[in-house]
C-alpha cells in the first residue's frame, strides 16, 4: 500500500500543487478583483471589497469548488488501462490496496482544500473587519457544506469510473457542470440584487446555523465508506471493460 501511495503522490504532484494555487484564488482572489477594480490597494479598496464584494467572494467560492472537484477527479486518468489494472488484479491485495490509496488521496484532497480555504478566508476576514470596521461573515460554514457535497460526488463518479473507466461520462459531467456556471453567471449578471438576497438566505439560514446538529457529514462519512467498499467489487469487472 506505501508503494500505491507513492505512486499517487509522485504521479499527481502537480495536480496537488495545483489545488494549492486554488486555495489562494479561492481566498484572496474577491480582495484583488475588487482592489483591481478600485484602483487602489488602500482602506478605501478593503472597505470596498466589505461593502459590496460578498458576490465576488461567493463566485470565486463557487468557481473553486467546481475546480476542486475536477482537480480531485484527474487523479483517476491515466490508470484505466488493462496493462496497470491486470498488475493490480494480480495481487490478492492488491485492488484493496490500490482502491483504499486511490479514496484516501481523494480525501486528503478534499479535507486538506476545505481546511486550508476556510482558514485563509477566516484570517482574511478579521483582517479585513479591523481594518474596514465593519463586519463580514465567515465562510466557514458554507464551505464545510461543500465539503460534504464534494465527499457525496465523489462516492457516486469514483464507482463509475472504476466500473467503466475514467473518461466514460466526462463529457455528460462536464456538460452539467458548464450549464450550472452559466446558470450562475447569468442570474449574477442579470439580477445581482435577488441573487446576492438568496445566496445571503441562506448563509444566514436555520439549516446552516443548526449545520453541527445535521446528519450531512455523516451522511457524507457513510456514503464514502460504502463508495469505497463497492469500488473493490467492481474493479476486477472494469479491468475487462478497459478499452485500452
Amino acid at each position: 500500500m506505501k508503494g500505491y501511495l507513492y505512486k499517487e503522490l509522485k504521479q499527481y504532484e502537480k495536480i496537488i500543487h495545483l489545488l494549492f494555487v486554488l486555495v489562494l484564488y479561492v481566498v484572496f482572489g474577491a480582495i484583488v478583483l475588487t482592489m483591481a477594480l478600485a484602483g487602489t490597494i488602500t482602506r478605501e479598496a478593503i472597505l470596498m471589497y466589505a461593502q459590496d464584494g460578498m458576490i465576488y467572494r461567493l463566485l470565486m467560492l463557487f468557481f473553486g469548488f467546481v475546480f476542486a472537484i475536477g482537480l480531485e477527479e484527474y487523479t483517476f486518468q491515466g490508470d484505466d488501462t488493462k496493462i496497470w489494472g491486470s498488475f493490480v488484479a494480480s495481487n490478492p491485495k492488491g485492488i484493496r490496496g490500490y482502491i483504499y490509496t486511490k479514496y484516501g488521496l481523494t480525501l486528503a484532497m478534499s479535507v486538506g482544500y476545505f481546511a486550508l480555504t476556510a482558514g485563509l478566508d477566516f484570517c482574511l476576514t478579521r483582517m479585513v473587519s479591523v481594518i474596514a470596521q465593519a463586519e463580514l461573515p465567515v465562510m466557514g460554514k458554507v464551505m464545510a457544506v461543500l465539503l460534504c457535497i464534494q465527499l457525496l460526488y465523489h462516492s457516486i463518479t469514483i464507482p463509475f469510473a472504476v466500473r467503466f473507466g475514467a473518461k466514460r461520462g466526462n463529457v455528460i459531467k462536464l456538460i452539467f457542470l458548464v450549464i450550472a456556471v452559466i446558470v450562475l453567471l447569468v442570474m449574477a449578471t442579470v439580477r445581482p440584487l435577488e441573487t446576492m438576497g438568496f445566496i445571503d438566505g441562506i448563509i444566514h439560514s436555520q439549516w446552516l446555523s443548526d449545520f453541527p446538529e445535521w446528519g450531512l457529514p455523516i451522511i457524507a462519512i457513510v456514503a464514502y465508506i460504502l463508495s469505497c467498499r463497492l469500488s473493490v467489487k467492481l474493479y476486477r469487472k472494469g479491468v475487462v471493460q478497459y478499452y485500452r
